[in-house]
């Protein structure tokens, strides 16, 4: 079984009712589907640690030597121990500025950091989850086929709520229609979210890459 963008079209259509494809065409299911991928992943996002090769430029920022990624995203630092501690980064610290890297710091943060040395540091980096086809650039299906009918569930919310959003801009108050296809995304909605919360503790401690992200509006 191929764990691609075309395996989970037939997930979705069938969870929305429409494998014929007339109310919810591909282009739709595509955006639904990226929508649901940026949720799944702060319940299970793709780490990996490098050493920062950091040094102070001020105070409270710290200049990053490390190569990362445009499409890699500095969540948090880990610091030297038996228990290899991870702090998460809060708000959104990390600028980049003529190729390089610059990282604000909290005062609490700032003061370890001072303690044991910037080089001293790793960084901990989240890759994207990707699924094969679903953009140009995806060749590879990072999502575990056991977790593709929980992803699913969200993809399927998603296109419940960008339909209903269209129907009331093309048509206007069509109140019956509007309000089956929010109900339908509410509770598919909160399924998804329900499933994606049991799964993460059971499979990851309940570590998030991003657990102050904006889900998917509904």
């Amino acid at each position: 079984m191929r764990n691609d963008f075309t395996f989970y079209l037939s997930l979705i259509r069938g969870l929305v009712a429409d494998e014929a494809g007339k109310r919810f065409p591909n282009t739709t299911l595509r955006a639904a589907l990226r929508q649901a991928l940026n949720d799944y992943q702060r319940a299970f996002p793709r780490l990996r640690t490098v050493p920062a090769r950091a040094a102070f430029v001020d105070e409270f920022s710290l200049r990053i030597d490390a190569p990362v990624p445009e499409d890699e995203l500095i969540i948090g630092l880990r610091f030297p121990g038996p228990e290899s501690e991870v702090v998460l980064l809060e708000g959104d610290p990390v600028r980049r500025e003529n190729g390089l890297l610059f990282l604000r710091l909290v005062p609490e943060l700032r003061r370890r950091v001072r303690r044991i040395g910037a080089s001293g540091i790793d960084l901990v980096l989240s890759a994207p989850q990707t699924i094969a086809g679903l953009d140009e650039n995806m060749t590879e299906t990072t999502v575990p086929t056991r977790h593709a009918p929980t992803l699913a569930k969200g993809a399927a919310a998603a296109a419940f709520g960008i339909r209903a959003a269209a129907v009331t801009e093309v048509h206007g108050k069509r109140v019956e229609e509007i309000t089956a296809l929010s109900s339908a995304a509410k509770t598919l909605f909160s399924e998804f979210r329900g499933e994606l919360a049991e799964l993460g503790m059971m499979e990851t401690g309940g570590f998030s890459a991003l657990p102050d992200g904006p889900s998917f509006p509904i």
